[in-house]
Parts: C-alpha cells; sequence; structure tokens
C-alpha cells in the first residue's frame, strides 16, 4: 500500500466518523424534548436517556477530529500572526 492510498483511506474514515457525529448530534437535539418530557419512570424514558447519554461524546469527538485534520495537514495552518488572520478569514468565508 502506497502512501497516497493510506493517507486517502484516513481522509475518508475521518469523513465517516464526521458523518457519524453529525448524525449523533441531530439525534440529540431531536430527542431532547422527549427526555425531558417523558415519565422518568418507564422503560421508554430509561431507553432513549440511555441512548442519548451515550451519544454525549460527539462534541468532545468533533474538536478531536478537527485536530486531527490540522495534523494531518500541517502545511494548511499558518505559522506567522499575519498569515493566521488570513487563514480566519478564510474560514469565516468559507462558513458563510
Amino acid at each position: 500500500m502506497t502512501a497516497r492510498n493510506s493517507n486517502r483511506q484516513r481522509e475518508v474514515a475521518l469523513s465517516v466518523l464526521n458523518i457519524i457525529f453529525c448524525f449523533l448530534v441531530m439525534f440529540i437535539h431531536v430527542s431532547s424534548e422527549p427526555v425531558m418530557q417523558l415519565d422518568r419512570g418507564t422503560w421508554q424514558a430509561a431507553g432513549l436517556t440511555f441512548f442519548w447519554r451515550c451519544a454525549s461524546f460527539v462534541v468532545p469527538g468533533f474538536l478531536f477530529l478537527s485536530g486531527l485534520k490540522l495534523f494531518l495537514h500541517p502545511e494548511r495552518v499558518p505559522s506567522s500572526p499575519r498569515g493566521y488572520l488570513s487563514y480566519i478569514c478564510r474560514r469565516y468565508e468559507t462558513i458563510l
């Protein structure tokens, strides 16, 4: 296996994790009201709360993935403060 194929497989794996984390965030947001409104003594509330709490790792997971992506492509992060400001401006434009 060449280095190029290895890097491509890593990027695909990171993209898949990103998609899974996005779905878990949507699940957390969609199920938050039922978790709060269901009677706490029922099995439905217990089951939903269990999965809701298990999915709470996604915010640190997103932070980890973003750091990992920056680590895999260090050339994208500028080293000078002026370059960093232009980097932040580019990221801001990309998001908007």
